[in-house]
């Protein structure tokens, strides 16, 4: 479903990713790991056409994404759920306001019944009308997860999505995740906590000297 082919990326002199390789399939959830600054975010920005490489191209679903007009990206980021270590909402709304924001902008028709499947999904069904900054960390985290699967999108990149969370609440929302990989999205995880990675036994990239490997 993923692949990165030859894919330079350089920061002033800086490299990050050079001649770097990788293959991705469709369902596969991945933990992304690396020391800091060798490249996670930058891996994930590439991924959904926020960057684009130096050199090299980046195919998702048989499409090269760096070949993408402006339209098209636009498009392509509609497939794509971001969950981020702290994620932005609108304090003084309802979860289910929050929630439905993506079905809001691309006017949907159905979002009662959505959001009420979503929320039931990461088990926050009884608490729709509750106000977001009332919300405890993981509530939170798991109302960032609804909102970015509820246009149920064919990949789901988090960035460091428990660096606030304890153990107990980290492995909840990564085990939601991959639960989530079995429904056939392809779930990329980037994550720092090397006791969950090792824990779950999950698909590894490793960044490493500018290059990518898969561990399985």
């Amino acid at each position: 479903m993923i692949s990165f082919n030859n894919i330079c990326k350089i920061y002033s002199r800086n490299k990050v990713f050079y001649d770097a390789n990788l293959s991705i399939c469709k369902g596969d959830f991945v933990f992304l790991t690396g020391e800091s600054g060798s490249g996670k975010t930058t891996f994930l920005r590439l991924l959904s056409g926020l960057e684009s490489p130096d050199k090299g191209k980046i195919f998702v679903l048989n499409a090269d994404i760096t070949k993408h007009t402006k339209k098209e990206l636009s498009d392509y980021r509609r497939k794509i759920g971001i969950i981020m270590q702290d994620n932005i909402f609108i304090e003084n709304e309802t979860v289910s306001y929050n929630t439905s924001l993506p079905l809001i902008i691309s006017n949907d028709k159905e979002i009662h019944s959505k959001v009420s499947a979503v929320l039931n999904l990461v088990e926050l069904d009884n608490k729709g009308n509750k106000i977001i900054k009332n919300l405890s960390a993981g509530e939170r985290q798991r109302v960032a997860i609804a909102r970015a699967i509820i246009n149920k999108p064919d990949i789901i990149l988090a960035d460091e999505p428990t660096g606030n969370l304890d153990h107990k609440l980290s492995k909840n929302i990564i085990q939601m995740l991959i639960k989530l990989s079995k429904y056939g999205a392809t779930v990329i995880v980037a994550t720092h906590e090397f006791s969950l990675v090792k824990e779950l036994k999950q698909k590894i990239i490793n960044i490493n000297n500018e290059k990518l490997y898969i561990k399985e």
